[in-house]
């Protein structure tokens, strides 16, 4: 059985604020700012006596027994249960009541653009705003859609809201009214678009809005997070009036507090209470809780020891104890929020029971994720499985295991994980392609590409394949040691016979294996489908993909697709028609590596992409040409570079060729661009690589995305790449990675007789 929800009723709207001032605080995290705000509370409030002044809560004397304390703590739950009752379940508002206000922390990205989420963030019972911290400071690190800007929201009894409200406050508490208080900030003060600028300390009204919450909308990418009763609070605005949570349709609740009803009795206000039911048991716990210390350090301390507290994540409770106590009149450490009016927001079980209804509406509705932790404890959210089933039908739901309290304890970032990768809207966002989302949203891009996460994981590599010394753990072996690296890099070794004939063949399967994976290049492929396919077409002839695992990079091929100058990282993106798309193919096989790359267009692309693939490719065959014993390796750069500045273009000079071998990356380094730094000359047996990357404008600077790996042109244009390896000869050179069809720059330059395809293993094409 599901209880009905009530109309949560209007507001009247105030355009001034009183002179209450608030203290601000440095940013918790990092790249975003943050200023503390005031707004109207939803007014008047739902029930008489939420605005009633109480008597203040007496102090219990340092040899208070535990009999006394059990008697005062009775006579509390007495006083609050005899408000509750006494105020009732009337839906007629609370007459002549004060006026209150809501404390509100927004924190905004610096370099946001506008096209970010908003998240909204709703605190559990008992705790401050500045407890989401630590969780935030896990979230962001999280991939996912960009969030620009991030509002914490205070219950008017909590907080520095409860310090503001302190002396209008009653005992009365309905936390449907908290759910007024966010559809009030929702309808009157939240900017109608986005701005990075800092808003004023006292919100002023940014709508003239009449009548009943449903018809109001906001166009906003908001995503609202609540947590056990702030959770159940937003469940409650969200089934109101889903268009002020903007077009997306989205909500995510970590372990609400819900019910489904057992009996009609306990649709009445306080039954639980009176009757000893379920929702004494935190209530009383509010009581019993310790709220003075000497200090704020002897606070922390003695929260770390007990029940519950001792699973919180340290950064967490830092806060809660920074925020959420405070130096009283006595020069002692207090609570902020008074323990009393804590207790007084579990006697509102109705909220309970009204929650479960509000989230099996939505989840016909929106996308709502749930997270529940399946730890039980004094506080829990639903547990029956039978109340599972009729609640949360429809809706993601997500376990951790983990007590209540999961929003601030040692689990948060199993819980930010969760939150990022559920495919709500705090996930994915708007979805890239087929649910995508970009891992570095607040990543200042050059370019309209994005990443399209998540990867995919790692190939497997069977144990019948013959590995480089990396495989394992990413780490060559000459680098593990000093004199390995002075040695390994500085010489520029000369094959034998054996060896090159070695090479010649591991090359030749290279040219097999780039051109075969070419053909599958098309729109609507994705470059993690050619990684695939290039890793089995590699395995399937006994050979390693060279770049799995290099330094830890994650796929077995590098696909750098427009901007992308090298190094791009396999991911979900589907080709689009006009693309321009680099293929660097790199094998190991009996002790040797190749490595050739080549830019090719995806479908028909514009004129300027096919100059810059016809200049790149150009340019690298006017350096084959002068390849030969005595040539000074500096002269390829020469040869490279005035070829594509006269055509406008610039090369680029942090990333050069190599030689090649039983290494993948040895000497000698190859400059691309017109210099004096390159020592030595070609001699019969050296194998190197020439690839050039050529960007499409006078700007060879380079960006690189977050992921460590893929570097993207400063300026944003389109960049393309070529690769051969190259054999010097006793009279000239041999381009060892050629293609079948390669028309050789000059007499002394010859291709292999070997076909690319002769002795090789395929498979079918995507």
């Amino acid at each position: 059985m599901i209880q009905e929800r009530r109309t949560l009723g209007q507001t009247v709207v105030f355009d001034d604020i009183p002179s209450e001032r608030i203290e601000q605080r440095v940013s918790p995290l990092s790249g975003y700012r943050s200023k503390r705000h005031i707004y109207n509370a939803a007014y008047p409030r739902t029930l008489d006596g939420s605005t009633t002044i109480y008597p203040k809560r007496s102090i219990p004397h340092p040899n208070e027994s535990k009999a006394e304390k059990g008697t005062r703590i009775s006579s509390e739950l007495d006083e609050i249960v005899s408000a509750r009752v006494k105020a009732g379940d009337k839906e007629s508002m609370e007459v002549n009541g004060e006026r209150i206000y809501c404390v509100i922390e927004r924190l905004v990205h610096e370099k946001a653009r506008g096209d970010g989420l908003t998240l909204i963030l709703c605190h559990s019972n008992g705790f401050v705003k500045e407890t989401w911290d630590a969780t935030l400071e896990e979230l962001i690190k999280q991939p996912g859609h960009p969030i620009d800007e991030i509002y914490l929201f205070e219950c008017v009894n909590h907080g520095q809201s409860f310090l503001l409200n302190a002396s209008k406050l009653g005992l009365v508490f309905d936390w449907s009214d908290f759910s007024r208080d966010i559809l009030t900030f929702l309808t009157y003060y939240l900017p109608q678009t986005f701005t990075s600028e800092d808003l004023p300390t006292k919100l002023p009204l940014q709508h003239t809005r009449t009548g009943p919450w449903k018809n109001f909308e906001n166009t906003r990418k908001i995503t609202p997070i609540g947590h056990s009763l702030g959770g159940t609070s937003l469940a409650l605005a969200y089934a109101e009036a889903p268009k002020l949570f903007g077009p997306d349709g989205s909500l995510i609740l970590i372990d609400p507090i819900i019910r489904i009803p057992e009996h009609p009795l306990e649709f009445k206000a306080g039954a639980q209470l009176k009757t000893g039911l379920k929702t004494q048991i935190p209530a009383q716990l509010a009581l019993k809780r310790r709220d003075r210390w000497a200090t704020k350090e002897e606070a922390f301390k003695t929260m770390t020891k007990s029940a519950l507290f001792s699973q919180f994540d340290k950064r967490a409770l830092q806060a809660y104890v920074e925020y959420g106590t405070m130096e009283d009149e006595d020069g002692n450490v207090t609570l902020v929020t008074d323990k009393l009016q804590e207790a007084a927001v579990f006697a509102d079980d109705l909220a309970f029971f009204e929650g479960s209804s509000a989230i099996a509406e939505l989840s016909t509705k929106i996308k709502v994720l749930v997270v529940l932790a399946s730890k039980p404890g004094p506080i829990t959210a639903v547990r029956d499985e039978k109340e599972k089933e009729a609640i949360f039908k429809g809706t993601q739901v997500e376990e951790i295991n983990s007590g209540h309290l999961i929003a601030n304890d040692v689990n948060m970032m199993k819980l930010a994980a969760a939150l990022r990768q559920s495919g709500s809207a705090i996930g994915a966002g708007e979805p890239l392609e087929d649910g995508a989302y970009d891992p570095f949203p607040n990543h200042p891009y050059t370019g309209k590409l994005r990443p399209h996460y998540p990867l995919s994981p790692k190939s497997i590599v069977p144990d019948s394949i013959t590995k480089p010394d990396y495989a394992k753990d990413g780490t060559l072996n000459f680098i593990k040691s000093t004199y390995g690296l002075a040695k390994g890099l500085a010489t520029i070794k000369r094959l034998s016979p054996e060896e090159i004939d070695t090479m010649r063949r591991v090359c030749r399967l290279g040219r097999y294996i780039l051109d075969k994976t070419a053909q599958q290049i098309k729109p609507g492929v994705t470059s993690d489908a050619l990684d695939k396919y290039m890793h089995k077409l590699a395995i399937e002839n006994g050979s390693y993909p060279s770049p799995l695992n290099y330094h830890g990079f994650p796929k077995s091929v590098c696909i750098s697709v427009n901007e992308v100058i090298c190094h791009g990282i396999p991911d979900k993106r589907k080709f689009k028609e006009g693309d321009i798309v680099n293929l660097d193919i790199s094998v190991y096989k009996d002790g040797f590596h190749t490595d050739l790359n080549a830019t090719y267009p995806v479908g028909s692309v514009d004129d300027a992409s096919k100059k810059l693939i016809e200049v790149t490719r150009r340019s690298l065959d006017n350096a084959i040409k002068i390849c030969k014993p005595g040539t000074p390796f500096r002269n390829i750069g020469s040869q490279i570079q005035p070829t594509c500045d006269k055509e406008g273009f610039s090369v680029v000079k942090t990333y050069t060729g190599h030689g090649v071998g039983r290494e993948f990356h040895q000497a000698p380094t190859i400059l691309h661009h017109e210099n004096m730094r390159s020592k030595g000359e070609m001699k019969p047996g050296q194998i190197f690589t020439i690839e050039p990357m050529v960007n499409a404008s006078k700007s060879y600077h380079v960006d690189h995305w977050n992921d460590n790996w893929t570097a993207v042109t400063r300026d944003g244009v389109r960049s393309a790449q070529f690769e051969e390896t190259i054999l010097i000869t006793e009279d000239g050179c041999e381009v060892l990675t050629a293609a079948d069809d390669y028309v050789p720059p000059a007499e002394h330059v010859k291709i292999p007789t070997i076909k690319s395809d002769q002795d090789v293993i395929s498979i079918q094409d995507i």
